[in-house]
């Protein structure tokens, strides 16, 4: 069994919003003692609001639909996330992208039917040593499902 995902993502998903809101959180309760100037004062206690929307939405787009941990057992694909766990076929996957210009490099499945994750299985891959390489295993899983497709048209 291989595993596909970084090690990391219980960071990215865990640990990175935590301190991203804490920060705000300390930032909103620090204000008052910040200054005298009764503007900057409400300007470093609203401040963090539109901050937070804008964490919260972009977050919710990028990190808290990752799952925990991916691994490929040959031609099986096992995904977890929190207690639930879910075995896909190559077969089962329509598409496979890997997004390698993005920070943190990312790769998503896309499912022919709905699982307990959706449609879309999305992880990041783990790094093999070297950050500007690619992950070797998902380039294989990507080719190998494409591969897949092209038998079926």
């Amino acid at each position: 069994m291989i595993r596909l995902n970084s090690s990391m993502t219980w960071f990215h998903k865990r640990l990175f919003p935590l301190v991203w809101f804490g920060f705000l959180v300390f930032f909103f309760v620090m204000a008052p003692f910040s200054t005298e100037d009764t503007t900057k004062r409400i300007i470093f206690m609203v401040a963090p609001f539109p901050m937070a929307l804008f964490g919260y939405f972009l977050m919710k787009k990028l990190i808290f639909g990752l799952v925990d941990e991916v691994y490929r057992q040959q031609d099986q694909i096992i995904c977890r996330n929190g207690d639930k766990e879910e075995r896909f076929n190559l077969s089962d996957i329509q598409s496979a992208l890997y997004y390698t210009h993005s920070q943190p490099a990312k790769c998503v499945l896309r499912l022919r039917r709905n699982s307990n994750f959706g449609r879309e299985i999305e992880f990041i891959p783990k790094i093999n040593g070297n950050i500007f390489s690619f992950n070797a295993d998902v380039e294989q899983l990507v080719d190998d499902v494409d591969r897949l497709n092209q038998g079926r048209n």
